[in-house]
């Protein structure tokens, strides 16, 4: 039986499997142990996802890093169409089960799924949503820093506070940890917005594509060929994190000019680059020891997480951050997999696979559950926790309210998750429902009230109970998202359906004279043209008007492809 957790990345996901007696990870069908977070809409109008999706990377045709705003009504803009990050998620979710199941020879549909320290309401809400439209049902939500720590094979029995260092691909959050008789409780956490892997490939690009231009006189970051030189840097510096010294290569990478690429880089190079981003990530060090008081020698324990953790200036700049206290060592555990892997450890935990005597974990709710009263002596609303963070799960509690109006008609109960009681509207507390109990015929304050129950699955659902003992009347409510702007399950599996009518209707587009047309100025300007330009300013001239028909074409707007073509011809 597959025990397995599934860490859904900004930049990448990972899939492990809990058996004989330690968890591994499961590679997909390219072969890889991590499958980059992106779609791309092939020119033939299929999907491709993963590594192929990587490659094949263009603005106008390709969706990654949906996780960020996952949970929210922004949609994103793909190929001429306005879609739901959900949409993409569930893709994801997809291809990722898919995958597995190839590997493992059999089916599975129970998983523990991994989400940032900071996750709020909505954005786990929703993960979960999408999980479940991809046929998973999700045992838990498990914060990352947490199933890192597990991964480490932290002993939960030994009270001790624990730093993770997390610098993903498109990420970098740092959470403390305070684990005790058997809990992992994240006391704070704090992160560098837009600050991540990507970050570094693209500063290091930037350097060797200055002495590529030197050298050719040619402008890759501002041409077709652009994934493809910044696919070859980054391999060089992963290259860098065991070798002093690796080289980016690609041979024939402007195959109408014959240019190869083949520069080599220095680990002082790349580091001196670098500098300035390490830095800033330090920030996020400072402020989450501030967050609780703590001071750099109150950490017992430093955890590098995320692939760019790897990186050798990283393990010595954050031991110099902490007193001197080295990270942890990588040689049982892989940064960029430990999430999954810790994931896959709970989900065997909670099935009851044999073989985890020597692991103590048990599920914690990591926000308070609430509803709004009023206080009648301030006349303030505020929030009432009824399931209090740090609460066991499964759990249920009840509260007894009364209607501030006398007579009452109705009684509004809103239902929030957060740990800032005196102040609803806080960025910090989410708002995940609201349920109005209506009374027929108007009735007393004295005779209007309602208990109000909560309880919390160990699948992570919510479920409010509200009873009038008055009028011998009860409802239950499954807690789902409740704006116009957030999604039911229903609408996640539907939008599945959608991603024909948009193979459809992009194949159409490509199929039209006027498409054609553009992709011929295209391929002549960028092929003939552009390579025989003597003047650099000419050039670049050029170059960014391919990039807007590029963009335009992308775009699915006939007119807008149009004119940008008859600007170029």
């Amino acid at each position: 039986m597959p025990y397995i957790g599934i860490d859904f990345g900004t930049s990448n996901s990972v899939v492990a499997n809990f058996q004989f007696g330690q968890a591994e990870v499961l590679p997909n069908h390219e072969g890889h142990k991590w499958t980059p977070s992106i779609v791309t809409l092939r020119r033939d109008g299929t999907l491709a996802f993963g590594q192929e999706a990587k490659e094949n990377f263009d603005e106008s045709r390709s969706i990654r890093s949906i996780k960020r705003i996952l949970g929210t009504p922004e949609r994103v803009p793909f190929a001429g169409h306005s879609l739901r990050t959900e949409q993409i998620a569930v893709m994801l979710f997809s291809l990722l089960k898919k995958d597995a199941e190839l590997h493992l020879g059999e089916s599975f549909h129970k998983a523990v799924v991994t989400i940032p320290a900071n996750s709020k309401g909505l954005a786990r809400h929703a993960t979960k949503l999408c999980a479940g439209a991809a046929g998973l049902q999700v045992l838990t939500l498990i914060n990352e820093p947490t199933a890192a720590a597990i991964c480490y094979g932290l002993n939960a029995d030994e009270d001790q506070t624990v730093l993770v260092y997390d610098f993903g691909g498109g990420t970098l959050d740092v959470t403390v940890l305070r684990i005790h008789h058997g809990v992992f409780e994240e006391i704070a956490s704090k992160g560098v917005g837009k600050l991540g892997g990507d970050d570094i490939d693209l500063a290091l690009a930037q350097v060797v594509a200055e002495r590529f231009q030197r050298k050719t006189g040619y402008d890759i970051m501002n041409s077709p060929y652009r994934q493809q030189f910044m696919l070859a840097v980054e391999k060089a510096k992963i290259e860098l994190s065991d070798a002093p010294v690796a080289v980016a290569r690609k041979a024939e990478l402007v195959p109408e000019r014959h240019l190869s690429l083949e520069e080599e880089i220095e680990r002082s190079e790349l580091e001196k680059v670098i500098m300035p981003l390490v830095i800033k990530s330090g920030t996020a060090i400072d402020e989450a020891l501030k967050l609780r008081g703590l001071r750099p020698r109150e950490i017992d324990r430093i955890l590098l997480v995320g692939g760019t953790s790897k990186i050798p200036l990283i393990r010595r700049f954050v031991a110099e951050k902490l007193a001197g206290k080295q990270p942890e060592p990588f040689d049982k555990v892989d940064p960029m997999t430990c999430v999954a892997q810790g994931a896959a450890i709970v989900s065997a935990i909670l099935q009851g696979a044999p073989g985890l005597d020597n692991y103590a974990y048990s599920v914690k709710l990591e926000h308070s559950l609430c509803a709004n009263p009023i206080d009648q002596r301030t006349n303030r609303v505020f929030l009432d926790p009824i399931i209090k963070r740090g609460a066991a799960i499964p759990c249920s509690y009840s509260k007894t309210y009364y209607p501030v109006a006398d007579p009452a008609e109705k009684v509004v109960i809103s239902v929030y998750e957060g740990d800032v009681y005196d102040d609803p509207d806080n960025a910090e507390n989410v708002k995940l429902a609201e349920i109005t109990w209506k009374f027929d015929p108007p009735r007393p304050q004295k005779d209007g009230a309602l208990d109000v129950a909560f309880e919390y699955g160990d699948d992570g659902i919510l479920t409010v109970e509200i009873k009038d003992p008055h009028a011998s009347q009860k409802k239950r409510y499954t807690i789902q998202q409740s704006s116009d702007d957030q999604l039911t399950v229903n609408q996640v599996i539907k939008l599945k359906q959608i991603n024909e009518e948009l193979v459809q209707r992009t194949k159409e587009f490509e199929n039209t004279p006027e498409y054609r047309d553009a992709l011929e100025v295209l391929k002549k300007t960028e092929q003939d043209v552009i390579p025989r330009l003597d003047r650099i300013e000419d050039r670049e001239e050029l170059q960014a008007l391919c990039k807007e028909v590029r963009q335009a074409m992308g775009s699915g707007d006939r007119k807008k492809m149009e004119d940008a073509a008859a600007t170029l011809n």
